[in-house]
Protein backbone atom coordinates (compact mmCIF):
# COMPACT_ATOMS: atom_id res chain seq x y z
CA UNK A 1 0.00 0.00 0.00
CA UNK A 2 2.94 2.32 0.68
CA UNK A 3 4.47 1.50 -2.68
CA UNK A 4 1.09 2.66 -3.88
CA UNK A 5 0.82 5.82 -2.82
CA UNK A 6 4.56 6.40 -3.28
CA UNK A 7 4.18 5.75 -6.98
CA UNK A 8 0.65 7.81 -7.15
CA UNK A 9 2.86 10.54 -5.77
CA UNK A 10 5.86 10.50 -7.96
CA UNK A 11 3.06 10.36 -11.08
CA UNK A 12 1.65 13.12 -10.12
CA UNK A 13 4.92 15.20 -10.01
CA UNK A 14 5.64 13.54 -13.29
CA UNK A 15 2.50 14.57 -15.03
CA UNK A 16 3.12 18.80 -13.51
CA UNK A 17 6.29 18.92 -14.77
CA UNK A 18 5.15 17.58 -18.10
CA UNK A 19 2.52 20.13 -17.91
CA UNK A 20 5.10 23.04 -16.58
CA UNK A 21 6.90 22.09 -19.96
CA UNK A 22 4.12 21.86 -22.24
CA UNK A 23 3.23 25.17 -20.55
CA UNK A 24 6.64 26.89 -21.72
CA UNK A 25 6.35 25.38 -25.35
CA UNK A 26 3.04 27.20 -25.86
CA UNK A 27 4.29 30.11 -24.62
CA UNK A 28 6.82 30.12 -27.30
CA UNK A 29 4.45 29.84 -30.27
CA UNK A 30 2.07 32.19 -28.36
CA UNK A 31 0.61 35.04 -30.61
CA UNK A 32 0.84 38.72 -29.30
CA UNK A 33 -2.41 41.24 -30.53
CA UNK A 34 -2.22 44.34 -29.06
CA UNK A 35 0.11 43.87 -25.74
CA UNK A 36 -1.77 40.64 -25.38
CA UNK A 37 -0.23 37.14 -25.09
CA UNK A 38 -2.59 34.81 -26.74
CA UNK A 39 -2.22 31.06 -26.04
CA UNK A 40 -5.12 29.36 -28.39
CA UNK A 41 -5.31 25.19 -28.45
CA UNK A 42 -7.83 22.77 -29.23
CA UNK A 43 -7.23 19.13 -27.79
CA UNK A 44 -9.06 15.76 -28.66
CA UNK A 45 -8.41 13.70 -25.63
CA UNK A 46 -7.22 14.95 -22.95
CA UNK A 47 -9.00 15.37 -19.42
CA UNK A 48 -10.76 18.90 -18.64
CA UNK A 49 -8.77 18.80 -15.66
CA UNK A 50 -5.40 18.77 -16.68
CA UNK A 51 -6.16 21.73 -19.30
CA UNK A 52 -7.21 23.59 -16.26
CA UNK A 53 -3.73 23.11 -14.80
CA UNK A 54 -2.32 23.90 -18.43
CA UNK A 55 -4.31 26.63 -18.66
CA UNK A 56 -2.94 28.17 -15.26
CA UNK A 57 0.86 27.23 -15.97
CA UNK A 58 0.50 29.40 -19.38
CA UNK A 59 -1.55 32.14 -17.51
CA UNK A 60 1.13 32.79 -14.88
CA UNK A 61 3.46 34.73 -17.42
CA UNK A 62 2.66 37.91 -17.39
CA UNK A 63 0.24 39.72 -20.13
CA UNK A 64 -1.12 35.78 -21.20
CA UNK A 65 -4.11 34.55 -22.15
CA UNK A 66 -4.93 30.98 -22.34
CA UNK A 67 -7.94 29.63 -24.41
CA UNK A 68 -7.53 25.91 -24.48
CA UNK A 69 -10.39 23.15 -26.10
CA UNK A 70 -11.38 20.25 -25.47
CA UNK A 71 -13.05 19.30 -28.76
CA UNK A 72 -15.38 15.80 -28.89
CA UNK A 73 -19.00 15.47 -29.54
CA UNK A 74 -19.06 19.16 -28.28
CA UNK A 75 -16.25 21.26 -27.17
CA UNK A 76 -15.84 22.30 -23.54
CA UNK A 77 -13.53 25.63 -22.65
CA UNK A 78 -10.86 26.65 -20.30
CA UNK A 79 -10.13 29.92 -19.94
CA UNK A 80 -7.37 31.55 -17.97
CA UNK A 81 -5.92 34.98 -17.80
CA UNK A 82 -3.05 36.54 -16.23
CA UNK A 83 -3.09 38.51 -13.09
CA UNK A 84 -1.73 41.74 -15.20
CA UNK A 85 -4.72 41.59 -17.69
CA UNK A 86 -7.93 43.31 -17.08
CA UNK A 87 -11.24 41.47 -16.84
CA UNK A 88 -12.96 38.62 -15.63
CA UNK A 89 -12.85 35.47 -16.89
CA UNK A 90 -15.98 34.20 -15.51
CA UNK A 91 -18.01 37.28 -16.68
CA UNK A 92 -16.45 36.76 -20.20
CA UNK A 93 -17.38 32.82 -20.33
CA UNK A 94 -20.96 34.08 -19.21
CA UNK A 95 -21.19 37.04 -22.08
CA UNK A 96 -20.62 34.42 -24.69
CA UNK A 97 -22.54 31.44 -23.08
CA UNK A 98 -25.50 33.76 -23.82
CA UNK A 99 -25.14 34.65 -27.03
CA UNK A 100 -23.03 31.72 -28.66
CA UNK A 101 -24.88 28.75 -26.37
CA UNK A 102 -23.44 26.73 -23.84
CA UNK A 103 -23.37 26.92 -20.23
CA UNK A 104 -20.52 27.85 -17.53
CA UNK A 105 -18.68 30.78 -15.13
CA UNK A 106 -15.76 30.56 -12.88
CA UNK A 107 -14.19 32.83 -11.37
CA UNK A 108 -12.12 36.12 -12.57
CA UNK A 109 -8.81 34.45 -13.19
CA UNK A 110 -10.08 30.99 -14.39
CA UNK A 111 -13.54 29.79 -15.95
CA UNK A 112 -14.38 27.12 -18.21
CA UNK A 113 -17.68 26.15 -20.61
CA UNK A 114 -19.14 23.31 -21.88
CA UNK A 115 -21.44 21.95 -24.26
CA UNK A 116 -20.59 24.19 -27.28
CA UNK A 117 -21.03 23.46 -30.92
CA UNK A 118 -17.61 22.27 -32.03
CA UNK A 119 -17.94 24.54 -35.39
CA UNK A 120 -18.43 27.34 -33.15
CA UNK A 121 -15.02 27.59 -31.16
CA UNK A 122 -13.56 30.30 -33.96
CA UNK A 123 -16.41 31.90 -32.36
CA UNK A 124 -15.69 31.94 -29.09
CA UNK A 125 -12.22 32.68 -29.25
CA UNK A 126 -12.88 35.74 -31.34
CA UNK A 127 -15.34 36.71 -28.29
CA UNK A 128 -13.02 36.01 -25.12
CA UNK A 129 -10.47 37.83 -27.20
CA UNK A 130 -12.11 40.82 -27.93
CA UNK A 131 -13.41 40.94 -24.28
CA UNK A 132 -10.06 41.15 -22.99
CA UNK A 133 -9.48 44.18 -25.60
CA UNK A 134 -11.90 46.10 -24.23
CA UNK A 135 -11.29 45.09 -20.80
CA UNK A 136 -8.47 47.65 -20.54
Amino acid sequence: MGERSALLREKKHLEEQILTLEAQELLTGAEEAEGIRIVLRSYEDRKVESLKVLAQKVAAAPGTLAILYLVQESAQVVLARSASIAGDSGAAIKQLTARLGGRGGGRPELAQAGGIAPDKTDLWAKGLVEYFRNAK
